[in-house]
């Protein structure tokens, strides 16, 4: 975030205070712009900034502005508390670009593969079972062998949809992976908006990859943060499922 930090300070001047939402993988900060030239009720302003960037989505957003900090940081911590990404235009793109997809594909076949095993049906059924009475998921999930998401090059992808798995591979990897967007869509977060693959979703499989196919947590920790998906790294160590990374 620091190189980030900087690079936004030169655009908009000072920064007073920072959020980063790991839901939809995004800071949102508070700059005093006055050693820009800017004046008046614009002096103050909120920025929503993704953490990567992301093709046709601008860099920044505008949130507000504001002639006082006292007012416009009201704002700041009312978005904090209730903000709705559902309502917001550029937070949605945020969420349905899923910047993040590719990524995790990537690591998974590079780092996670050596624990790969072939699964029958009724073994995949009986793990995403587990899986699903862990998390107090009910009802719980059809899981079918066949055809999910085809992309545009004819690859097929196992996806969990309509509240059911569909496995285009019967493996132990491609059934905790689509086990881990049960989860984020039904089981501790029961909220459908969070960017698909993004932090929240990656620290979610990890934690299944570790106790259903008992991959070291470090190990995991280490590469997926090396390909930076796991957000703002200090996530990691909060407790609520729509928390907060606060940065003086």
């Amino acid at each position: 975030m620091a190189a980030v930090h900087i690079e936004l300070s030169k655009e908009f001047g000072k920064c007073l205070e920072r959020v980063f939402f790991p839901d939809f993988d995004s800071y949102l900060m508070a700059f005093d712009r006055k050693k820009m030239g800017v004046e008046g009720n614009e002096r103050f302003a909120l920025i929503w900034k993704p953490r990567k960037t992301i093709e046709d989505v601008p860099k920044t957003h505008i949130e507000a502005v504001g002639a006082e900090w006292k007012s416009l940081r009201l704002k700041f911590l009312n978005a904090c508390i209730n903000f709705e990404p559902n309502s917001h235009p550029y937070i949605g793109k945020i969420i349905d670009s899923d910047v993040q997809r590719q990524d995790a594909y990537d690591w998974e076949d590079s780092f996670l593969v050596p624990w790969d095993r072939k699964l029958g049906l009724g073994e995949a059924r009986d793990l995403v079972r587990k899986v699903a009475y862990h998390h107090n998921i009910d009802p719980l999930p059809k899981v079918s062998k066949g055809k999910g998401e085809v992309d545009e090059n004819g690859k097929i992808f196992s996806e969990y949809v309509d509240g059911n798995i569909h496995l285009a591979n019967l493996t132990l990897m491609h059934t905790i992976h689509e086990s881990a967007h049960m989860v984020i869509a039904n089981g501790e977060y029961g909220d459908e908006l969070y960017t698909s693959h993004g932090p929240v979703f990656v620290w979610k499989l990890i934690s299944l990859y570790h106790h259903y196919a008992n991959i070291p947590l470090d190990y995991m920790i280490s590469t997926a943060r090396d390909h930076e998906l796991l957000g703002d790294f200090s996530y990691h160590k909060m407790s609520t499922p729509k928390s907060m990374v606060r940065s003086p």
